[in-house]
């Protein structure tokens, strides 16, 4: 094969993928000592894990704290599957299965499975539905191969460790998505609603995505979601609680949280650690040009005037729109653009929440991925192009500076990753609705795709 992509990589390339995957183990380290070491435990996973105390004991669910104060602010059942990490307060003794310290660390590993399981399951489907036989037909190992992997992992790295740093559930999350796109390329649709369900389940956001099978009414899809959501939203709770206490424990939860995040509920418990419009770290549509309004923190207004609330609305029904349009026109192929087309909309589902942090910009690891994906079609190399270069160097420096201390109250507080991100956005569209794909020979003859 005289594909120059398909050579084995270059001893360069060797050991810059060593020292990346060195950096990730650096700050498995890091982690230990910050979350599980220190006076005060840092980040998020002691919220999930109090909060698992709290199904373990019996106390309101959406009532505990951690050690910091924070509450759990997740739906039931991510509290259930932490159950054997459950950490109590101080006051109630040691934990009952798993200790506080070693929890940490199976987390940090375990997100760091998700992670590789999420760019691998979603490459390798790509490339098994690839238009090109020559990318179909691609060793194991080859330049390619790779960059379809750690490019994407690069770009993303700056929120990927966010999230692995703070604990969050991102990388669990976007294993679930990636899995679901895989399923779609693979036309397991029903597959792809049971992956759907599990994500909804976990972190509320991820049910924006159903407006996918609707939009092709893929009632196999829906079906599994239906199913997924019957099982880990109502028949598991029941059986932890009981029907009456798990009616209480979702009450809770509408009152606490999803009312407020909508301006359907007074309950301002969450205001200060999750829903205040203060919050410099919000990247969403909802905020982010609000700020940019009113870049002086100490005279903008406390709360969102009505004309925002309906822009944002009407921003985001114009987006989803104008990215299903261009899902048809390309006509919703089994390829990079079907990928593409669900990337897209797990981008607009992140920037559409009322509540959108940094981290949250490892969702695009997959649209980021689909575009590679495209480019390299029928091509003899991995050039990126100045074009893409341009946009992912971009969105890499755009969540980089928002990290620094003295650019918070500036880059971060207007979203300049969110501008980032929709510039990719707006590529990935207009690469859907130009169709921008080359059918090379004939439809993918690999055994999965034949089976397919």
């Amino acid at each position: 094969m005289n594909d120059p992509a398909c050579a084995s990589l270059k001893p360069i390339e060797r050991w810059c993928i060593a020292i990346l995957l060195s950096l990730f183990v650096l700050l498995g380290v890091y982690v230990e000592i910050r979350s599980a070491r220190l006076s005060r435990r840092m980040g998020d996973f002691g919220c999930y894990v109090r909060g698992a105390w709290a199904v373990w004991s019996g106390a309101r669910l959406y009532d505990v704290v951690d050690n910091n104060g924070w509450h759990f602010n997740y739906p039931p059942f991510l509290a259930i599957m932490f159950v054997p990490m459950a950490d109590p307060p101080a006051s109630d003794g040691p934990a009952p299965f798993i200790p506080y310290a070693l929890a940490v660390g199976l987390w940090f590993v375990f997100s760091l499975v998700c992670l590789a399981y999420a760019i691998h399951v979603l490459a390798r489907a790509i490339e098994e539905t690839s238009n090109d036989p020559k990318i179909r037909a691609q060793p194991r190992g080859c330049r390619r191969w790779w960059a379809l992997r750690i490019i994407p992992l690069m770009v993303c790295t700056i929120p990927i460790g966010h999230t692995l740093m703070r604990g969050q559930v991102n990388t669990m999350i976007l294993a679930m998505l990636c899995a679901m796109i895989a399923a779609f390329l693979r036309k397991q649709d029903f597959r792809a609603g049971i992956w759907l369900a599990l994500a909804t389940s976990i972190k509320v956001i991820p049910i924006y995505l159903v407006v996918y099978p609707l939009a092709r009414r893929n009632w196999r899809t829906l079906a599994g979601w239906c199913l997924g959501l019957e099982i880990t939203l109502v028949v598991l709770p029941f059986l932890v609680w009981g029907p009456a206490e798990s009616i209480d424990v979702y009450q809770d939860f509408a009152t606490t949280l999803l009312g407020p995040a909508f301006g359907l509920s007074p309950d301002k418990t969450r205001e200060d650690e999750l829903l205040g419009k203060g919050l410099t770290d919000n990247q969403s549509l909802k905020s982010a040009p609000f700020n940019l309004l009113h870049p002086n923190t100490t005279t903008r207004p406390a709360t969102l005037p009505a004309w925002a609330e309906w822009n944002h609305r009407i921003v985001g029904l114009l987006l989803t729109v104008v990215t299903l349009a261009a899902g048809f026109r390309s006509g919703f192929r089994s390829d990079w653009s079907q990928a593409a087309l669900v990337g897209a909309l797990i981008f607009l589902m992140c920037v559409l929440s009322p509540v959108c942090h940094l981290h949250y910009f490892t969702y695009m690891l997959p649209m980021i991925m689909a575009l590679l994906a495209q480019r390299w079609e029928s091509r003899p190399d991995i050039d990126l192009g100045p074009l893409l270069m341009g946009l992912l160097s971009l969105m890499f420096v755009a969540n980089l500076l928002p990290q620094l201390p003295w650019m918070e109250l500036v880059l971060r507080d207007v979203g300049l990753p969110l501008y980032a991100g929709l510039g990719i956005w707006f590529l990935t569209v207009r690469r859907l609705w130009q169709g921008c794909v080359t059918t090379l020979q004939a439809e993918p003859s690999t055994p999965i795709a034949r089976a397919a």
